[in-house]
């Protein structure tokens, strides 16, 4: 999509990425021993970006997507389930950039 708004509000994209945090949160808890833990608030404030963007408040969401920034390169997943759910984070990392340039 060219539009990176419509692109966040579409419920496709929402979904993939509540997944995406469901699974990276599976995978912090079985192998939280492999973690450092600034990885540990990655689902939260992934959480947090999400309602941000469900309310339109773009930037609530941007901001926190700079928290969240840190935190998924410091996640290095040990499931590959969480390996994909990474590069869908990611994505949406990206698609958040887009309204900042």
């Amino acid at each position: 999509m060219d539009d990176p708004i419509a692109e966040l509000q579409d419920a496709g994209e929402a979904k993939k990425v509540q997944d995406a945090i469901n699974t990276i949160t599976g995978d912090l808890i079985r192998n939280s021993n492999a973690y450092p833990s600034i990885v540990r608030d990655l689902p939260r404030i992934a959480t947090a970006m999400e309602k941000s963007i469900k309310g339109g408040n773009y930037k609530d969401a941007i901001s926190r997507a700079r928290q969240l920034e840190q935190h998924i390169e410091a996640f290095a997943p040990v499931e590959e389930s969480a390996q994909e759910a990474k590069l869908v984070m990611r994505h949406r990392l990206l698609v958040i950039a887009k309204l900042t340039s």
